[in-house]
């Protein structure tokens, strides 16, 4: 087992963007190309939902579950990545992660994000249940002194928005 103080959870969405353009100075002989980046980040939502409080206890070792409800706004670009020329790309991208805190100064917290797909409601194609994960990440204290590990996963219901 482990102490710890909370478990949160966040789902998210990002649009992201990398153009790759050629800039040119001078001329004839002294003509000089380069490739240059321009970059771009959006959040499209964010929703934070504790999904338990430990207070001052230790959490047994074993699987655990923690249900919960959150509502994804409607209306969101469906998930998407488009590969252009060079590192060009534009991505709209849906994630959840789960935090566990572990107090202490000696112990660094729990971390980890899934990222699903975000599909538009479409009347042709029925929603279906989906699961991400499992994963498995470690359980260190002070970054290298292995305590085990955890594995963590989500299902849900309807694919649907």
């Amino acid at each position: 087992g482990t102490t710890a103080s909370t478990l949160n959870l966040t789902i998210s969405g990002q649009e992201s963007t990398c153009v790759e353009y050629r800039h040119s100075t001078g001329s004839g002989d002294n003509k000089k190309t380069e490739t240059r980046y321009a970059y771009g980040k959006r959040n499209l939502f964010s929703i934070s939902v504790p999904l338990a409080s430990f207070p001052g206890t230790q959490i047994p070792g074993g699987q655990h579950s923690y249900n919960f409800t959150a509502q994804i706004p409607s209306g969101l670009p469906p998930s998407m990545v488009v590969r252009g020329h060079g590192r060009s790309q534009c991505e709209i991208q849906y994630n959840i992660k789960v935090h566990l805190v572990r107090p202490g100064l000696l112990k660094s917290d729990v971390r980890m994000t899934a990222i699903f797909s975000l599909v538009g409601e479409s009347h042709d194609v029925p929603p279906s249940p989906a699961m991400a994960g499992p994963a498995t990440v470690a359980v260190n204290q002070c970054c290298c002194i292995n305590r085990g590990f955890m594995t963590l996963g989500a299902t849900t219901d309807r694919t649907m928005v």
